[in-house]
């Protein structure tokens, strides 16, 4: 990266620097025209320095698209991760249904019962028939009848620790703790499912990482890129700044 003992601090330089700062500051976008080699990535690259703050550039060429800074669909990678994502909230299904006998009614695939068994090739297709069912039979259940579905906890039942949302654990000693952590993992499934079934997958632009996470963004040579690119980065560069 840059070294700042590289840099020679000459007076059009900081004056230059200076002016950036106070309009990133502001919040206010940048145009820096001048000769190639006159210092104005340079200066991009200091601000960033400075103010501690990460800073994606795109160079643009004749070829560049909307897509390049905006992202777009691109196949889908990472199955694998998705599946077993899809099956251990399944499995962590299993120990909640327990604590209500009127739903075990419902056939529960064997590899989410025991953790030894093999998945088959259809088991992320197995697991949302599964909670479709499961979601089926839930949205019949009225809060009156959700009293009658929990068994008496003894002492030793009521030290049990379910594992819920945040990623820390609770005692799962009423009904309301029970229905909560189980339409957590239903919903949390049926996204898994959708995105596991899915060929492409949206992947964010450096443009929109960097207004979401709140980095410097530099476009680089933008008069090299078509006028429909830069057309389209117009409503960024308003006091809304969106897209």
């Amino acid at each position: 990266g840059l070294s700042l003992q590289e840099i020679a601090p000459t007076k059009s330089l900081l004056r230059l620097l200076t002016l950036v700062e106070r309009c990133v500051k502001q919040k206010e976008p940048v145009l820096l025209v001048g000769e190639t080699g006159c210092g104005k990535t340079t200066v991009v690259q200091l601000i960033s320095i400075l103010l501690n703050r990460d800073l994606q550039i795109v160079n643009c060429h004749a070829s560049t698209e909307t897509s390049d800074l905006l992202g777009g669909l691109r196949p889908l990678r990472g199955r694998g991760l998705l599946l077993n994502r899809i099956i251990e909230k399944g499995q962590d299904i299993c120990p909640i249904l327990a604590e209500l006998p009127n739903l075990k009614i419902i056939s529960i695939p064997s590899f989410l019962e025991n953790k030894m068994t093999e998945i088959p090739s259809n088991g992320a297709q197995q697991v949302h028939d599964f909670v479709k069912k499961l979601l089926s039979m839930l949205a019949k259940i009225n809060t009156t009848q959700k009293k009658d579905l929990v068994q008496p906890i003894s002492q030793s039942q009521s030290e049990k620790r379910r594992k819920l949302e945040n990623g820390t654990f609770k005692k799962m000693s009423d009904v309301d703790d029970a229905y909560q952590s189980l339409t957590f993992l239903i919903n949390e499934i049926e996204a898994d499912y959708q995105q596991y079934v899915s060929l492409f997958e949206w992947v964010d632009g450096p443009l929109v990482n960097a207004m979401k996470s709140g980095n410097l963004f530099l476009l680089d040579e933008m008069s090299l890129a078509e006028d429909a690119v830069l057309e389209r980065l117009n409503s960024v560069l308003e006091p809304s700044r969106t897209l």
